[in-house]
């Protein structure tokens, strides 16, 4: 599951929106983050294990959806992975 937030303070705030694909997530994300900053949250854990935060990971956008990073949910930016540069 994605689910795209808002972001205030360097924390995600406010669900924007939840999606099954990561595609269509992704196209929502390239579209409010023109707008406001707002990131990507993804769990890696199956359905059926609790989800903890070693499983949830922080898709951002510093430049309006042109680079991607991922990093762990509640580590600095600087642990961040480049993952698509358009």
């Amino acid at each position: 599951m994605y689910e795209l937030w808002q972001v205030v303070e360097n924390e995600p705030i406010f669900l924007l929106k939840k999606e099954n694909k990561f595609d269509k997530i992704y196209e929502e994300f390239k579209s409010a983050s023109a707008k406001m900053t707002c990131v990507i949250i993804r769990s890696e854990a199956t359905l059926e294990f609790k989800i903890g935060r070693d499983d949830v990971f922080i898709y951002e956008s510093p430049d309006n959806g042109k680079t991607i990073y991922k990093r762990k949910f509640g580590e600095d930016h600087k642990n961040r992975v480049l993952m698509e540069k358009l």
